[in-house]
C-alpha cells in the first residue's frame, strides 16, 4: 500500500510539475497556430465599395474563379450603386475543339450569351443554351454609375458535371 502511495504521489508531482513549466495558456496556442497561415488580405466584415466610390476597384468586383456543379445553382452579387448590371458569359474553347470545329469546317464562336441584368446573378444550366458541363466560360459583369461611365470585371467560371445516384 505505502509502495502504491508512493507511485501516486511522484505521478501527482510529476503531473503538476509539467503543467507549471508550461507557459503557453490557450489564446497564445492560438495565436500560435493561427500564426503559420497567411493572412487575410481583405476585411471580409468591410463593407463593399460601392460603383464611383474612391476606393472602388472595378477588377475586384468578382472572384477569379467559380465552380458550379450541374444540378445546383449559383448566386453571385455585384457592387452596389450601380444604374445598371449586366451579366454575359462566354465559352472558353480549348485548343482540341477550336481545331476540331475548324476541321469540321464550321464557325468557331465567340459570342457572349447575356445571362442577368440586376444586382443578382443566379445562375443555373438552365441560364444560358451555351452551358455544358465539364467547360469553362468567361463570366463578365458589365456596370454603369450615373455619369453613364461602364467598368467591367471577368472571372472563369467552371461546370462540373455531378452523376445521379
Amino acid at each position: 500500500m505505502k509502495a502504491l502511495t508512493k507511485g501516486a504521489l511522484a505521478l501527482v508531482l510529476c503531473a503538476a510539475s509539467l503543467c507549471a513549466s508550461c507557459s503557453n495558456d490557450i489564446d497564445s496556442m492560438i495565436k500560435d497556430y493561427n500564426s503559420q497561415f497567411a493572412p487575410v488580405k481583405k476585411d471580409v466584415d468591410a463593407p463593399v465599395p460601392a460603383v464611383g466610390d474612391p476606393d472602388f476597384i472595378a477588377s475586384e468586383m468578382l472572384t477569379l474563379y467559380y465552380h458550379m456543379n450541374s444540378d445546383d445553382y449559383l448566386t453571385i452579387v455585384g457592387p452596389p450603386g450601380a444604374v445598371t448590371y449586366r451579366w454575359t458569359v462566354q465559352y472558353i474553347m480549348d485548343k482540341e475543339d477550336k481545331e476540331a470545329a475548324e476541321q469540321a469546317g464550321e464557325e468557331v464562336k465567340y459570342e457572349e450569351d447575356e445571362v442577368g441584368s440586376a444586382r443578382i446573378l443566379n445562375l443555373t444550366m438552365k441560364s444560358s443554351e451555351q452551358f455544358v458541363a465539364y467547360h469553362s466560360y468567361a463570366l463578365r459583369l458589365y456596370v454603369t454609375d450615373s455619369n453613364r461611365v461602364e467598368y467591367s470585371d471577368v472571372a472563369y467560371l467552371t461546370i462540373n458535371h455531378i452523376l445521379p445516384y
